[in-house]
């Protein structure tokens, strides 16, 4: 009975241990702290119920993040990176010089988000204090160099490279971005029977013909930016 008794404690001794003893318990609470953010918001992750779904101490998750808002950052890290993936495999094989490519882009944006909405909010902050995280601002970095560079090639294929990329990339991103936050929201009644891809269109094609109309001003002339 004893030696039943002994074995029972190993056992539960060793079946709380095993996030260690595999090594990977920092990968394991941000699979854990990303699937309760999904199901239940960011707003009520629990480490306390992190650290018992993983049959850890209270104290194991600090060995590894010096917060909950460090762990938060990480999850939001590895949504950017989940997020320019989807975004890189949209545009392979279109050329960086068609404005196809920045819209397929723009599709997986809104379309990720539309697929992962407490993602939305965890990247972008829109509930919480904003996390500082390294991480998750160079995997976010990541996600709009590919924007960057698309824009880029755009701007040589139609002769507008009097332009700073980044004047052209945040406003037509923004639009972009608005369009996922509605899709997001889905609360407003502007958004009830929207056409999506068109909407997406209209972030992305109508603003570099925009761009075009203005930057040949007034008698056909060049306008020169600032």
């Amino acid at each position: 009975m004893a030696q039943m008794r002994s074995s029972r404690r190993a056992g539960r001794v060793e079946q709380a241990a095993r996030p260690y003893h595999h090594g990977a318990l920092r990968e394991a609470l941000i699979d854990a702290a990303q699937q309760q953010i999904r199901a239940h918001g960011v707003e009520k992750l629990s480490l306390a119920a992190l650290c018992k779904a993983l049959g850890v101490s209270s104290a194991a998750p600090y060995k590894h993040f010096q917060d909950r808002e460090a762990l938060v950052g990480e999850v939001s890290a590895r949504g950017f990176r989940a997020l320019a993936s989807a975004m890189r495999a949209a545009r392979d094989g279109l050329p960086l010089g068609d404005v196809e490519g920045l819209t397929a882009m723009a599709r997986a944006y809104v379309e990720y988000f539309a697929a992962e909405p407490e993602m939305f909010h965890v990247m972008w902050g829109m509930t919480r204090d904003k996390v500082e995280s390294e991480a998750a601002f160079e995997a976010g970095s990541e996600a709009f160099d590919l924007v960057l560079e698309c824009v880029r090639g755009i701007q040589k294929a139609r002769g507008l490279t009097n332009y700073d990329a980044r004047e052209l990339a945040v406003p037509c991103w923004a639009g972009v971005h608005g369009v996922a936050a509605l899709k997001v929201g889905e609360k407003l009644r502007v958004v009830e029977g929207l056409d999506i891809d068109r909407a997406v269109e209209f972030a992305t094609r109508a603003f570099f013909a925009g761009v075009e109309a203005m930057s040949r001003g007034a008698g056909g002339k060049r306008a020169e930016t600032k």
